[in-house]
């Protein structure tokens, strides 16, 4: 397996994807390349060594640890089996591990991050402060903790669909004499049947902690999606998938059926109650596609010490993440919005009288 340094050009110092420019520059001389500019110089910049895997020492631990040596200063670095790039922890030298994206887990598309860490901490403090029920002066702005960018492994589902629905519906109609209110109830018995395409139905394919986070910041815009090139991995980290489609199958199959019925469900209309409804459907062709989308994820510490974990969307700004409440503001509200509502019912009441 081989370890893929980009290095500048001009310089050889090590170049990082821009998610303001939009291209791969280099801090150290100020150069800038674009995906095009870059593959010129990409076979002779870029570095390659074979790196070694072996169980890991920590007892309990069931995924292998991989030894890889940094490119750039020769240190040796640890990652985990499904980290396919990430940076030295000495040199802080961007590196990608080539041989993790190769064959059956080539990715077919990338999001690249559409804006950086920078403007990612200022949206996460613009959406805290939002949040009307989060302690006061809890999140000071600074303090968030290991916030890295990272390319997150997904399936991406394009499937045509043969369906049919049934359900019953009432149609009711009221008329009134002198004397009595009659009531007409008219039952039907619905039938719908359609073919159905989907696009771009997406789910995380990582199998771990992180999972729930990075489906919080669903969804992505995926047909902006571009074909995947190794040099966006460049100054992020990157997991490799660890769930192939067959695991996902139960996931995407619901999906299927929910908008489907959704679909079919919004054609009855003229009616004033649906009920006892099904839904037979058949898929006819699947599509799946392998990509990796971007996510800031990071760590803030509160006042309290406790640590909350946070992911935002690298495309459109979708954060997830749970926040610290306060109970007595909220019980406060709770108090205020009860007198209000008794003080208008007395109202009401002395208007009754």
């Amino acid at each position: 397996m081989a370890v893929v340094a980009y290095k500048c050009p001009n310089c050889g110092a090590p170049l990082e994807f821009s998610p303001e420019s939009q291209k791969f520059e280099c801090s150290f001389c100020g150069s800038s390349f674009s995906e095009e500019e870059l593959q010129k110089y990409e076979p002779a910049q870029s570095s390659e060594q074979t790196i070694v895997q072996e169980p890991a020492e920590e007892e309990g631990k069931e995924e292998t640890a991989v030894l890889y040596t940094c490119p750039s200063c020769g240190a040796q670095i640890v990652t985990t089996e499904t980290t396919a790039a990430t940076s030295c922890l000495y040199c802080h030298s961007p590196v990608v591990l080539e041989g993790r994206l190769q064959g059956d887990f080539h990715p077919d598309r990338v999001i690249p991050f559409a804006f950086t860490r920078e403007e990612a901490e200022r949206r996460f403090y613009e959406w805290v402060a939002k949040k009307r029920y989060v302690p006061k002066g809890y999140f000071d702005t600074g303090k968030t903790e290991y916030f890295m960018g990272v390319y997150y492994p997904y399936w991406v589902l394009d499937c045509d669909t043969s369906a049919n629905y049934t359900a019953n519906a009432n149609r009711v109609r009221v008329w009134r004499d002198s004397r009595n209110e009659y009531t007409e109830t008219s039952v039907y018995r619905i039938h719908r049947q359609g073919d159905l395409h989907f696009e771009d139905l997406t789910h995380c394919a990582l199998d771990s902690e992180g999972r729930e986070l990075a489906d919080g910041v669903m969804p992505y815009r995926v047909l902006e999606a571009i074909p995947f090139k190794m040099p966006y991995l460049s100054g992020f980290r990157a997991e490799i998938r660890n769930l192939e489609t067959d695991a996902l199958e139960p996931v995407f199959q619901d999906d299927i059926h929910k908008y489907t019925e959704n679909l079919l469900r919004d054609t009855v209309t003229g009616y004033d109650s649906v009920y006892n409804s099904s839904l037979d459907s058949d898929v006819k062709r699947k599509d799946y596609q392998y990509a990796l989308f971007p996510v800031w994820a990071f760590v803030y510490t509160g006042a309290d010490q406790k640590k909350y974990y946070y992911s935002m969307n690298g495309q459109t700004g979708k954060v997830a993440g749970i926040l610290p409440l306060d109970r007595k503001k909220l019980l406060r509200d709770a108090v205020l919005a009860g007198l209000g509502v008794a003080a208008v019912l007395l109202m009401i009441g002395g208007l009754l009288i």
